[in-house]
Formats: structure tokens, sequence, C-alpha cells
């Protein structure tokens, strides 16, 4: 017979709490549990999949006391991935999270393609030029932190353009640039160092290593012991034959909470809703539908919040291993109407046909993509736009 066990976890996924159940515990015990042991998350795990709840979480009522599911039906290690998010999204603004925590490490470090001081000053400009955005687009200035470059206009600059052009205060956001060439505005409200460690937080979640390997990280001791009694080593190749595989199962395993997530974002009564993503390394755009009633009326559109987007960036950070490489749009179709028939149909656009104009990015975007992530052929259209 199949036992439930319900546990109460901290931060990191600490077990606070546990108890076992003959049968899949209800969401007023949850509840109950949650509130009893002051946890971050209650996880019930049973016959080989977990659910995950946490209190008030966006897209729900945010009532105190009230718990919601952050995902429910998948494997163990795709829990893990959504225990992360949740602490990115919920509890590291909050700064609830140690120097010691998964999300507070640098991340993981981009070779080759990195972006320079020049180059983020360039990224901004294009992009407050191309948006039309109310900014001072001369004179910007890049500094260097954990994860990339904070691209701004010094304070002397700003005050003359605001005052004689823009009239507008003379406190101006910042842009924080990855060494991927994601942007990211930041309000001026936003303290640097809450901005600089949230933004650190994400490229770490998005781009952090599939798993532990304690035999790599064994292997990679020892080596660096022989290199420094021996001198430094040529070259030493790594297989991890089972990296594939670990990949495809996290890329697959991710769907399903998106899916969830987003069905969290949608009108009383929805019977269907379409999503589709666009992205690359360094931007994305998201549109997501809903239709309501067996009469399927709609569409309803509404925005994909920014958190839900780093997750998807994460998923498609999982798809870049395998052989097809990363997608450039995802696409996901959920419909209730059809009885029996309430899966979630994915779909991986490769761009072999050109994409909608609506969802395509900036040629510099899929430039950067290529470069981050090359392939084996790209579709003479492409080719074409990106130039």
């Amino acid at each position: 017979m199949t036992q439930y066990t319900m546990t109460a976890e901290g931060v990191g996924g600490g077990i606070l709490d546990e108890r076992v159940f003959a049968a899949p515990p209800t969401i007023d015990a949850v509840d109950a549990f949650g509130l009893e042991t002051g946890a971050e998350r209650v996880a019930v795990a049973g016959d080989g999949l977990v659910a995950l709840y946490v209190p008030g979480v966006s897209g729900a009522s945010g009532v105190p006391g009230e718990w919601w599911p952050l995902c429910s039906g998948v494997d163990e290690a795709t829990a893990d991935e959504m225990r992360l998010w949740d602490e990115l999204i919920r509890l590291l603004p909050l700064d609830e999270v140690s120097d010691g925590h998964p999300l507070a490490q640098e991340p993981e470090p981009v070779a080759g393609t990195a972006v320079d001081a020049a180059e983020a000053v360039r990224l901004v400009t294009a992009r407050i030029l191309r948006d039309g955005l109310e900014y001072p687009a001369r004179e910007l200035v890049a500094d260097r932190f954990s994860a990339g470059w904070c691209v701004y206009a010094p304070a002397d600059v700003a005050e003359v353009e605001v005052r004689e052009f823009l009239q507008l205060p003379v406190s101006l956001p910042v842009f924080l640039v990855s060494d991927l060439g994601r942007i990211k505005e930041v309000p001026s409200a936003v303290p640097t160092e809450l901005a600089y460690r949230m933004f650190a937080a994400e490229e770490t979640y998005v781009r952090r290593p599939i798993g532990d390997d304690p035999f790599a990280a064994e292997f990679w001791a020892e080596f660096e012991r022989l290199s420094g009694a021996h001198g430094p080593v040529a070259e030493v190749t790594v297989v991890d034959d089972g990296l594939e595989d670990r990949a495809a199962a996290l890329a697959s395993g991710l769907i399903t909470p998106i899916a969830q997530q987003l069905s969290l974002l949608g009108p009383a009564g929805w019977s269907r809703f379409e999503a589709s993503f666009s992205s690359t390394v360094s931007a994305e755009n998201g549109r997501l539908r809903f239709w309501t009633g067996e009469a399927a009326q709609g569409p309803y559109d509404v925005r994909v919040p920014e958190q839900l987007a780093v997750l998807v960036r994460r998923q498609r950070r999982l798809a870049a291993f395998l052989p097809a490489g990363p997608w450039w749009r995802l696409l996901l179709l959920v419909d209730l109407s059809a009885p029996g028939n309430a899966g979630v149909i994915t779909e991986y656009d490769y761009g072999d046909d050109p994409l909608p104009d609506d969802q395509l990015l900036a040629p510099d975007d899929y430039r950067r993509d290529v470069a981050a992530y090359p392939r084996d052929s790209v579709p003479a259209w492409m080719r074409e736009y990106i130039g």
C-alpha cells in the first residue's frame, strides 16, 4: 500500500518535521501543517511523485494561511528545480538565504562570448534607441559586478539631459547586462545591492550545472592536487555519458510545473490556454492566451510575469544539452474541454519555418545565441535575418 509523507521544509529544503499518511493529505491538512511548523514549503511525496505547496504565491489569493501548489505530480529532481525557483522569487528578495545557499554563489562563467564593458554599453544604447526609451543614451558608463555589468548615465549627464529634454526626475533607472547579453532595467527605487544580488541569483539559477556529481568533484580535486605537484596538464577531457539523459529528463520534467504556474494566471472558469515563448540567451518574449467556457470565449491575453520567464529560461538551458540544441520558440497548449485529454501538448520550434513577426526577437539576439550555442545548421531565413 502506498504511503504519503508530508514534510515541512525550511530554506534550502531543510526538514523541519514529517508525518506519514495512508492517503494523500488534503489541502486543509497541508495548510494546518505548514502553519503549525512555520514551514516555507510543504512537500507531499508518494508513489514516486512529489507535490510542493507554498503560502500565498503570485497568481493565487496570497491570503496568509492559504497554501497553494507550487507544482504537483513531478519527480524529485524536478521538485528540486522548483524548490530553488521558489526561493529565488519568494525568499531571496527578503534576504532569507545564507551565503552558502546555491543561489548565493556566482554564476557559472561564460566562455568565449562574454560581454565586455564596451559591448554592454552598445547593447544598452541599442535598446534605448530601439524602444524609444526616455533615457539619456549619450556617455553611458559600465561598472562590473559578479554577474555582468551595470550600465547607467552618470549623474551630471543625466541631470543636464533630463532638465533640458525630458523633464524627468534626476534619479534614473539602471540597466544590468549579463555576460550573455541579457538586459534588465531596474527602477531607481530598487537598492543597487539588492538588484545585483537578484540579477546574479537569476543567472546562477539558469546557468548552474545539472545536479551534483560526487565522482566529478573528487576527480577534479585529485586533478588539481596532481597539477600542483607535477605542473599543469596540457588537456583533460571528461565525458559524462549520463549528462544528456539527465538534461532531457529535467527539461521534460519542468514543462508540467511551467504549465501549472501558467494556469494560476488565468481567469475563473478557463477551459483552454495557449502559451508561446520566444527566447535566446539575451532576450525573450512570451504570449499567454486563455479561453473560457465550453464555447471557448476569448481569447484573453495575460501578461507573463518575469519570475515565470526565469523558469522558462532554465528549461531552455537544460534543452540546450540535447542533440537538437536549444529551441527558439516553446509552444504549450492545455485544453480542459476535451474529456480525458487534459495533458500538456508541447512543441519545440527550432526555426525550420520563419517565426511569426510578433514573436521574432532582434537580429543581434539570435547572433548572440548562435555564438553561445553553435548549431550544425541555421535555417536560410534566419541566416538572412541575422546577417
